[in-house]
């Protein structure tokens, strides 16, 4: 099973327009092969290590990613000024409320300045965001770590804490403005 979600999630990786051209491989993948019956080969990179962090949570808390080991991660890094972020949201909460009972986890991160925490906190509640929000801010240095270009920006991780997409599916289709089919596939195969 393990292995079918990782082909699954790298052919819908090869397929995404909104895939992130690395300018150089990092040192510790290896690529393997696998053959497709179109007889097309497709390349698998060795799964890295999601990289640790401790980041704060609404009630001040601090939280690490090893606090999420043992569930599949869909992380969504935004920020409150984002306009194509805040657009997300309305699909991320009815994919919350679809997959509830499966071993997962949506994980907010905010990385809004630190000046606008308040603000973070005051749009969570006020548009009844689910899921579990933590806040990165610009000093905690998680946007360079996670090579974070660009937001919206969505990973998914598995429950060792391997990442299986870098540049996962955002939750909104862009075009028919639902929930994205593309993530529905991936997140249907979790139990």
């Amino acid at each position: 099973m393990k292995m079918l979600i990782y082909t699954v999630f790298t052919i819908l990786s090869l397929a995404s327009c909104h895939q992130k051209q690395p300018a150089e491989e990092k040192e510790n993948s290896i690529t393997d092969s696998i053959s497709i019956e179109s007889e097309q080969t497709v390349h698998l990179k060795t799964l890295i290590d999601a990289p640790e962090f401790s980041l704060t949570d609404l009630s001040g808390k601090q939280k690490s990613l090893i606090d999420y080991r043992g569930k599949y991660i869909f992380m969504d890094i935004w920020a409150t000024w984002c306009g194509p972020c805040r657009m997300q949201i309305p699909a991320m909460k009815e994919l919350e409320k679809k997959y509830i009972d499966k071993n997962l986890v949506f994980l907010s991160i905010s990385v809004d300045p630190e000046k606008d925490n308040s603000k973070w906190k005051t749009m969570i509640a006020e548009e009844n965001m689910a899921g579990e929000h933590l806040f990165a801010g610009h000093e905690s240095g998680f946007g360079e770590v996670y090579e974070v270009e660009y937001i919206p920006r969505f990973l998914f991780i598995d429950p060792n804490g391997k990442i299986l997409l870098d540049d996962a599916p955002q939750p909104m289709d862009p075009v028919s403005l639902g929930i994205n089919p593309a993530l529905t596939q991936i997140l249907d195969m979790i139990k």
